[in-house]
């Protein structure tokens, strides 16, 4: 929460210690960080480089492809209702309620 970074109110936990009970229901996430190097920051930053311009390409791509088709169209609306519909299913069926 949000609060936690202003107040600080929160209790340092070793992840690598005993696993004590907590007196309430809390949530541990441990990090472990690693130490940084220069190629595979650029190993990184080249893979998320190239699929940002495949999902901008493939967008493109669906657009001209959508709009110069009325059936295409169509199936576009169909499948954006289907999953919308779905989509409801899951989240008033108690599914989506643990991701929201």
């Amino acid at each position: 929460h949000y609060s936690t970074f202003l107040t600080h109110g929160h209790e340092a936990v070793d992840c690598h210690g005993d696993r004590l009970p907590f007196k309430r229901k809390v949530l541990v996430s441990c990090i472990q960080f690693v130490k940084p190097s220069a190629p595979q920051w650029l190993m990184h930053m080249a893979i998320a480089h190239s699929l940002t311009h495949m999902n901008m390409k493939s967008f493109e791509f669906m657009v001209w492809i959508a709009g110069n088709s009325p059936c295409v169209r169509r199936l576009v609306w169909v499948l954006l209702i289907i999953s919308f519909i779905i989509f409801l299913g899951l989240f008033f069926g108690g599914v989506m309620l643990e991701f929201v």
